[in-house]
């Protein structure tokens, strides 16, 4: 299984740091995760803003994004966008 692409989320990180992950599940959907850490009582925790699976647009985008370069893509049409 490929590892997801994790980012910051720049459009939305006025307050605190978030970030993005795009990729595929266990069971080969492709999902758009955003997310936070938090820390509470010493231990950093993973706080989750939104999920989803992503819709076909989003899919050809990430893949054609993934056969062109390493990096995630950033446009308004990727994923968050």
């Amino acid at each position: 299984m490929e590892e997801p692409w994790i980012y910051p989320d720049e459009r939305h990180s006025t307050a605190e740091s978030r970030y993005l992950a795009i990729g595929r599940n266990r069971a080969g959907k492709y999902v758009f995760v955003a997310f936070t850490f938090r820390t509470r009582g010493g231990e950093r925790l993973v706080r989750p803003i939104s999920a989803r699976y992503m819709h076909d647009k989003e899919v050809r985008h990430y893949e054609q994004q993934r056969k062109n370069s390493q990096t995630p893509p950033r446009t308004q049409d990727g994923p968050g966008g």
